[in-house]
């Protein structure tokens, strides 16, 4: 379980569910254009809500790729600001990535 801004707990499944929400081709696209719009840590520090992180980025992609199907909605920019306001699962919290440890 990992929580979300507003101090509400989010289930993994719930997080995997709204990424499913959208089709793969329509919200990787947006995935990247974030990535660099957003590539330096000056930029995601500032970003909309420090909610554009490489390492948020990076899971909601491999979410999307795991488990998302084309029979979904298209994507837009404040779907994937909800998406990224939903932290992935609390077994690889950020700062593990962060600091290059696993485990």
């Amino acid at each position: 379980m990992a929580w979300a801004s507003g101090g509400r707990a989010v289930q993994d499944r719930d997080y995997v569910a709204r990424v499913r929400r959208h089709r793969p081709s329509a919200l990787l696209p947006l995935i990247a254009q974030a990535s660099a719009a957003y590539a330096l840590e000056s930029s995601w520090l500032e970003s909309p809500g420090r909610k554009y992180l490489p390492w948020a980025l990076a899971d909601a992609a491999r979410v999307s790729l795991a488990y998302g199907n084309e029979y979904r909605k298209d994507a837009r920019e404040a779907d994937l600001l909800r998406i990224l306001d939903m932290p992935p699962s609390s077994s690889f919290p950020p700062h593990r990535w962060w600091s290059g440890r696993r485990g």
